[in-house]
């Protein structure tokens, strides 16, 4: 280390006056210079103009004896401007920064008495870059892995008795050929987050960005006023401008108990959907305009755990846009014409609406909907289900509904098109869509709307237990043998065949 300094007047200082002083030292691990006023009356006390940099600045607090936390980040870093130095207070003015890119100006003061140091501080900044601090044991950064089909249920025997689902994705699955890779199955980290360095100090900070950036999630000019204390942090987004749209919000971490605690309200209005999703959740089906209402909170030891235990309620409604990747029309016209092959999802094929909505409930992270309701050219949509924000997996009934009329939000509601119920299933990347036609058959009325080749069938059934018979062929269920292992006497039944007759 190299120290330099110099008194303008050594006996000033010993009549406890102040005294013109530089100093400059110069380290390994970073330089700092002061040009200005110093006094030891009751104290030292300084003012002038300062300026320091580190190529490391977790390397420096380390041989300073204040080692920070291991994790990313806390790289290069300099700061300038005027230094005040009185007693227990050390403030800072018409400062410059620069930490780990990003850039920025304002001022701060640092109260160093009390239970904890007190930072009040008012930041401009070019962009709040926060991908540096979430490696190591705080990233949680989500790693992809293998899908194992063996985890979703035991394999179907060869000699079972095939069920209608099984014979659908079999002729999905000759339909994408071989060869193709399993979609990737994410999973929330299981480090351990470590949030106690927010009991180390109290603050008050109102910082700007031009920019701000989370994981993927790429945001605008945006506006934050966090306050952070005894170990908890509520920070307000005042202004947030993100994918063409604008939003509020508030997030509070509670970093006082041995289990963190998060808990979210977002506000967002006229966003770009797809890119947002894409960037957030890695879900690419759904484009257009979005405005949400978001309020979640939860508690855990690592991510995994904190996604699990989220609850609250969400609400979502996109407009002119359309579902990417799957052509619902066709799709049911399809099947009334007796193909049950082309259920998957195709870059360029998309279902058109004029609006999309949804409610949730989230109960130990899952997200319980009832209301799913899309209108658009051609086609009506209602739908339930739930999904695994843990798991990332999607389980979804729904009925789409072909109607006579091009007209979007806005129509009359056409409710004697043609109906085919249908299954979303699977990990919320690439789900299956199947038609569900074990619904349909359980309900005659759905299916006499359907086409008229089916309601006249399912005249036929004169009780419930010609519906089981004719179920328990389709579906593999129902064993209607002698107990013996035989088989009952009479024609079987071939799901296909009876499926051609029944949509042809």
């Amino acid at each position: 280390m190299t120290f330099k300094g110099r008194l303008a007047s050594v006996p000033a200082l010993l009549r406890n006056a102040s005294s013109k002083a530089k100093v400059a030292i110069s380290t390994a691990r970073g330089k700092a210079d002061f040009d200005g006023k110093i006094a030891f009356a009751g104290g030292l006390s300084a003012n002038g103009a300062v300026a320091g940099e580190t190529s490391s600045l977790r390397a420096l607090a380390s041989w300073l004896g204040t080692p920070i936390a291991p994790g990313g980040g806390l790289g290069a870093a300099a700061i300038s401007g005027r230094l005040g130095l009185e007693n227990d207070t050390v403030a800072f003015t018409k400062a410059k920064l620069s930490l780990d890119g990003m850039n920025g100006q304002g001022q701060a003061s640092i109260r160093l008495k009390g239970v904890r140091p007190y930072i009040k501080a008012t930041l401009a900044l070019d962009k709040l870059d926060l991908n540096p601090y979430l490696t190591g044991a705080s990233a949680g950064a989500a790693q992809p892995k293998a899908s194992n089909a063996s985890k979703e249920g035991p394999a179907p025997q060869p000699k079972a008795k095939q069920s209608l689902t099984d014979f659908i994705d079999q002729l999905n699955e000759a339909d994408e050929g071989s060869g193709k890779v399993q979609p990737q199955v994410r999973a929330w980290s299981q480090r351990a987050m470590d949030i106690t360095g927010l009991r180390a100090v109290d603050a008050d900070v109102n910082v700007t960005a031009g920019a701000l950036y989370y994981r993927k999630i790429k945001v605008g000019k945006s506006a934050v006023t966090a306050s952070l204390k005894s170990g908890l942090l509520t920070a307000d987004l005042t202004r947030l401008a993100l994918y063409s749209g604008t939003g509020t919000g508030r997030v509070t971490v509670n970093g006082a108990r041995a289990v963190p605690g998060i808990a979210a309200q977002f506000d967002l209005q006229n966003i770009s959907a797809l890119p947002l999703l894409r960037d957030a959740v890695d879900f690419k089906w759904i484009s257009g305009r979005a405005d949400m209402t978001i309020s979640l909170s939860g508690t855990g030891r690592s991510q995994s755990e904190l996604v699990r235990s989220l609850q609250g309620n969400a609400k979502l409604v996109f407009s002119n846009g359309a579902i990417e990747g799957i052509n619902i029309p066709a799709m049911v016209r399809g099947l009334k014409q007796g193909k049950f092959g082309g259920w998957k999802r195709r870059e360029r094929e998309k279902t058109d609406f004029s609006r999309f909505s949804g409610s949730f409930v989230v109960q130990k992270g899952i997200a319980y909907n009832k209301d799913l309701n899309l209108v658009g050219p051609l086609i009506r949509m209602t739908g339930e289900g739930n999904i695994d924000l843990g798991r990332e997996r999607i389980d979804y009934a729904a009925l789409p509904r072909l109607v006579a009329s091009l007209q979007g939000q806005g129509a009359a509601d056409d409710r004697k098109g043609i109906a085919v119920p249908v299954r979303i299933t699977g990990p919320w990347a690439k789900p299956k869509v199947v038609p569900d036609l074990k619904r349909l058959l359980e309900d005659p009325e759905l299916a006499k709307e359907t086409a008229d080749k089916v309601g006249k069938v399912l005249k036929k059934l004169k009780n419930k237990k010609d519906v089981k018979k004719l179920l328990d062929g389709l579906l593999g269920g129902g064993d209607q043998g002698a107990g013996d292992g035989t088989q009952p006497q009479g024609e079987k039944v071939n799901p296909e065949d009876v499926l051609r007759k029944l949509f042809q």
